[in-house]
This record gives structure tokens, C-alpha cells and sequence, in this order.
């Protein structure tokens, strides 16, 4: 069910309650007065990172059942981090309950507990390599003509949110690394990055897109990938270098390539969202 390392962590949960309200200064490693948004919303300790520990060690030592219930609790957990950016535990690394809970799905999706909206994502990103059931054909329509220097070490990988439900998105990082100078290319073969799949618990699906990426950058020459999307700047970053002993990849995203002295003056108050994938994890 969980490696043991990661059995390790489930037990040495203290219990002491930062991950629900991380206000006390001795014990959290930052104040942060609301931490999880799955307990505040549902309201049970169940829900936040302490009670999802006490869960997992009674389904550890065969005191719970696998079933609906289970697999609806495993994926209310949004596996933001923030529970971990504030725990002290583990040498002051904290406790790792999104990966924790990442395998906590894999193993119900390994029992057959899985639901149809699941089942559509899969299917769709088997038959149209996206989660979005959108045509392959399609996938860069947004950036067309394909910006593509044949004799660029560097690859840009936009992603499918950014290429079909952000354009926008994927047309300014476009915009953008032109501005700055910057020489890519874009692969017409790539696949989705396996993102969703990971994070749902499907790993051997995930492993076949990743694998599917990982000979095509390799084939290609590929030294440096940059990505304008945290969750697929995790999962190349962090999960692809896990599974390939050999991962010769640098992997950026768009914030950490546009040099501050070239971002153009704006005027009034502007907001920037740190994405999860790219603050905590």
C-alpha cells in the first residue's frame, strides 16, 4: 500500500495540530491561520493532514474497509502543501501528506475503486493524449504556425490546459520568450505530461505517457525544457526525474527565465497566484 518511508511518516505524526491552524510560533515553521481548505470546508478532523494520518494508520493495520466512502475522503484532499510547508516534523521537512495521499489513491485505483468522471479523464487523455476530450489534431491551433528552430537544444512544453482551455496562456509565454531572445522549439509528437493521471493514482498510465516523453526529448537532443504550467512543472521536474535513472533534462518554468529587468512597467496594483505545484512542492 505505501513504501516504507512513507509508512515512517504516517506514524511520526505528532498529532500537535498545525495542519489545521498554524498559529503557534514554537511548534509551525510560518504562521498561516487557515491551512487546509478541505477541513475548513467539510469541518471534520478527518479532513485535515493529523486526521488523514490517524485514517490511513487504521487502514494500515486492517481496521478499515475499502470503499466509496474511502475513495470519496482520499480525494477531497486537494494536496496543496500547505499542511507540509508549515510542519516541523521530519527533520523540519514535514510530514509529506500529498504524496502520501497521492499513493493512497493509487491503491484504491489498484482495488477497482475509481469513479466515471475518473474513467472519462483516462479514456480521453488514451484516445486524444488530454484530459479535455479534445481532438490531438487540434492540440496547437492556439500557437499556429508552430514556433519550431530545428537546431534548438531547448523545448517548450505548453501543456493541455495552457493549449486548450487557457490560450491565452499559451499565446503570452509564446509572446513573451520571443520578446526576451530566447530560441526554442516545440515538439509536434509531445503528449500530455501525465499530471491529472499521477495525481489521480493512475500510475501506470502515467508512466506510459511520461515514457512516451521522455524517448522523444532524449531522440530530439533535448538538453533544457521550460514550461509555462506548474503541474506540468512538477511532474517533468520532479516525478519524471524519479522514474528515469538517466534524466539529463534542466527544467524551468516561465517565471524563472524572463529576467526581472526586461518585465515591462505596469501601472496600478497587480496580483500574482503562486501556484501550488510551483510554491511547495
Amino acid at each position: 500500500m505505501l513504501e516504507k518511508k512513507l509508512v515512517d511518516l504516517v506514524y511520526l505524526c505528532a498529532m500537535c495540530g498545525d495542519c489545521r491552524e498554524a498559529v503557534k510560533a514554537s511548534t509551525t515553521s510560518r504562521y498561516v491561520e487557515r491551512v487546509c481548505p478541505s477541513w475548513e470546508y467539510h469541518g471534520f478532523e478527518a479532513f485535515c493532514a493529523r486526521g488523514r494520518m490517524a485514517v490511513i494508520r487504521d487502514l494500515l493495520e486492517g481496521k478499515l474497509e475499502v470503499n466509496d466512502e474511502l475513495f470519496e475522503w482520499a480525494f477531497s484532499c486537494v494536496t496543496c502543501g500547505t499542511c507540509k510547508a508549515v510542519c516541523l516534523n521530519a527533520g523540519g521537512e514535514g510530514i509529506d501528506t500529498p504524496t502520501i495521499m497521492e499513493e493512497i489513491r493509487a491503491f484504491l485505483i489498484s482495488k477497482g475503486v475509481t469513479s466515471s468522471k475518473q474513467m472519462k479523464i483516462l479514456d480521453s487523455i488514451k484516445k486524444n493524449r488530454n484530459p479535455y476530450n479534445e481532438p490531438f489534431e487540434k492540440r496547437f491551433s492556439a500557437v499556429s504556425p508552430l514556433p519550431i528552430d530545428e537546431e534548438s537544444d531547448t523545448v517548450l512544453f505548453l501543456g493541455c490546459t495552457a493549449l486548450y482551455r487557457e490560450q491565452s496562456m499559451a499565446k503570452s509565454t509564446v509572446e513573451v520568450l520571443n520578446r526576451i531572445g530566447v530560441k526554442y522549439t516545440v515538439l509536434s509528437d509531445e503528449t500530455c505530461c501525465g499530471s491529472v493521471l499521477k495525481r489521480m493514482g493512475f500510475k501506470e498510465e502515467f508512466e506510459k505517457l511520461a515514457e512516451h516523453n521522455y524517448n522523444l526529448w532524449k531522440e530530439k537532443g533535448v538538453k533544457k525544457i521550460i514550461t509555462c504550467c506548474a503541474g506540468c512543472y512538477r511532474t517533468i521536474k520532479k516525478d519524471y526525474s524519479e522514474l528515469f535513472n538517466d534524466y539529463p533534462f534542466k527544467v524551468y518554468h516561465l517565471v524563472e527565465i524572463v529576467p526581472v529587468d526586461k518585465l515591462p512597467k505596469l501601472n496600478g496594483k497587480v496580483t500574482y497566484h503562486d501556484p501550488c505545484h510551483l510554491a511547495r512542492h
